[in-house]
């Protein structure tokens, strides 16, 4: 998946989510045709060290300090033992808890 950015406060939610999709083509369609939203991948970084990353003092709130996460949310397809495992890296290093969530799938 793509770098993704957020902005990360002690004071507000560390947990952010990203959708996961589904087609049942063996090559990744040009458009969103056949393809559905199975689920969600959760991933909340609480427990992360924000020493490493780019620290913005806010100006409205004293003592407030937002710090800016730059991430990749990653999918390991481990069908040798019949495995998904989705984990949240930045800078190289496996960050956060994270967590998949699948969606009630009706046809």
């Amino acid at each position: 998946m793509a770098l993704k950015k957020a902005d990360v406060s002690a004071r507000e939610s560390t947990t952010r989510s990203t959708a996961i999709y589904f087609g049942a083509k063996s090559n990744a369609p040009d458009t969103s045709a056949g393809v559905e939203e199975i689920g969600q991948v959760s991933f909340d970084f609480t427990s992360v060290d924000m020493a490493g990353f780019e620290k913005k003092n806010l100006k409205e709130g004293r003592g407030k300090v937002k710090y800016k996460v730059e991430y990749e949310v990653n999918v390991d397809f481990r069908s040798d033992v019949g495995v998904l495992r989705c984990f949240c890296t930045s800078r190289g290093k496996t960050i956060g808890a994270t967590s998949l969530h699948f969606s009630d799938l009706t046809t």
